[in-house]
């Protein structure tokens, strides 16, 4: 018998150091890969593609762990509370859809389910209201629909690091402060996505669930050597409550009522003893916890299996995820004792310094996107404006068209050409560049139109006393669908594009003079 026990477990030895140098192999094969990509995007032997709207990107060097995406809710609901519109983009892990864009949310209604769309843009799309959600394995195809068609200017990318197709305005990346790389090893031997190296090309870090601890200060200190200059923000993931959503009226309990409460917990997520260990932190007793891999789908069985376990260990309820729920809700086993714990992230210290950083980010693009504010900056002479012009006029002529004049704004408040560093009134919607144009071409108000595609165009001709027309190419068609129900001007039509609003305005004037 001795034998017998000897040679199993020599057996299993040699079976678990096969399996061992197969991972290693297979994790050398994936580095290599890795590299190569990494260097046939730097080299531009891959095509890089920029989208016409400011693009955000919320990732890590990991393969999941460092709850990234109630970091994508808060910088999606601060940037609608700012005035911009937001669409968050995912590449919808876990679901079945595999066409070019799947819209889950228009910022009105969900029209997707999370068997097709995935449990992480769905979970987002139920979570954030009035801001479209949208599901794209090529994160630029998304993007050209949110912007196109839904009238975002404000583009969020869900897990976006290692989407190195798309160019983006700001990258962040989140780090665990605990634990950040694992064992440093890539995938399948160890966690790590990219090469630590990778976090170069970040502009921000995420320190997260920062508990102030030793190991939290090392990750610090070494991020700050290796990342010279960058920003790096620690952070956390805060309980606020535990919403019961089988209960008529979906009712929650807060966070302080929960101490001494047992509870039967599960979690389908990349690290679900951080689930456990959150509940543990909020003083409830967990009696028993079922770990399921990651993005897991759930039968009805496991959930009323999960329901007797609670039942008989006595418990006062059975916990998860808000990921986890919405999984859970499609199986149609809903109890009003099953409840899921409500997580928010906060940024526990330079709050206000990274909202300024993005704020800082966005203008950029804005003036990228106005090449006129560039005077004031400095970077070109405003004679290359007026070049641009006349080659346009030149284009136009040979078409037999005219225009009788182009007016433009190269003013910027941060500017370094004195004379161009001002605050002015010709930033739409202010009026400046109308008062210009009346006065330079004698225009007569009464009889003008402003046509364009977007709301503060409108604002613009209201200010201005002035008729408008709403064009649906470029923003407008997002403008009309998602933007303008909320605001106060409403346009005097709605064209298909600028041919359409000049028939509309030729017969308009025509039934006026009869």
């Amino acid at each position: 018998m001795g034998n017998s026990l000897r040679k199993r477990s020599y057996n299993s030895c040699r079976t678990g150091i096969f399996a061992e140098a197969w991972v290693a192999v297979f994790s050398l094969f994936y580095g290599v890969g890795i590299r190569i990509r990494l260097l046939a995007y730097g080299s531009g032997i891959f095509r890089r593609r920029r989208l016409p709207a400011f693009v955000m990107s919320i990732g890590n060097l990991t393969a999941g762990g460092t709850g990234k995406t109630p970091a994508v809710e808060m910088a999606a609901t601060w940037a609608l509370e700012q005035g911009y519109r937001p669409a968050v983009l995912s590449r919808g892990y876990g679901g079945r859809f595999k066409g070019e864009a799947l819209v889950v949310s228009d910022g009105k209604e969900i029209r997707s389910n999370p068997d097709v769309s995935g449990d992480e843009p769905y979970f987002l799309a139920k979570r954030l209201r009035y801001i479209p959600v949208i599901v794209s394995q090529k994160r630029y195809f998304g993007g050209l629909l949110a912007c196109e068609k839904l009238g975002a200017d404000f583009l969020i990318l869900d897990d976006g690091f290692q989407h190195l197709e798309l160019r983006r305005d700001l990258d962040i990346v989140l780090v665990d402060g605990a634990n950040p790389f694992g064992n440093r090893y890539l995938l399948p031997r160890g966690p790590l996505r990219e090469p630590v190296e990778s976090l170069e090309r970040t502009d921000v870090v995420f320190l997260t669930r920062w508990s102030g601890g030793e190991k939290d200060k090392m990750t610090l200190r070494y991020l700050s050597e290796i990342l010279p200059g960058k920003p790096i923000f620690p952070s956390n993931h805060v309980a606020t409550r535990v919403v019961f959503p089988g209960k008529a009226g979906k009712t929650t309990v807060g966070v302080g009522d929960l101490e001494g409460k047992r509870a039967v917990a599960f979690a389908g997520i990349a690290r679900p003893d951080y689930f456990r260990a959150a509940l543990e932190s909020l003083g409830m007793e967990v009696l028993a916890f079922e770990p399921f891999r990651d993005h897991h789908n759930y039968s009805p069985e496991e959930i009323k299996n999960l329901l007797a376990r609670k039942e008989h260990l006595h418990a006062h309820y059975l916990l998860m995820t808000g990921k986890d729920w919405v999984k859970v809700a499609q199986t149609g086993v809903i109890s009003h004792e099953m409840g899921y714990l409500d997580i928010k992230f906060k940024l526990l210290d330079g709050e206000e310094a990274f909202f300024r950083l993005v704020k800082d980010a966005y203008e950029k693009k804005q003036e990228r996107a106005n090449g006129s504010r560039f005077v004031a900056r400095g970077y070109f002479p405003i004679e290359l404006v007026y070049e641009v012009h006349d080659r346009m006029q030149d284009l136009l002529s040979k078409k037999g068209a005219r225009l009788d004049g182009i007016f433009f704004c190269p003013h910027h408040t941060q500017g370094i050409i004195p004379e161009y560093t001002v605050s002015c009134d010709c930033r739409k919607p202010g009026i400046g560049l109308i008062e210009q144009a009346r006065n330079e071409l004698d225009l007569d108000m009464s009889s003008s139109y402003v046509i364009g595609d977007r709301c503060q165009d409108l604002e613009m001709a209201r200010r201005a006393g002035l008729e408008s027309v709403l064009v649906l190419t470029g923003y407008g068609r997002g403008e009309r669908e998602y933007i303008l129900p909320r605001e106060r001007v409403k346009p005097a039509y709605i064209a298909e594009d600028l041919l359409d609003g000049v028939r509309w305005i030729i017969n308009s004037r025509k039934q006026e003079t009869g």
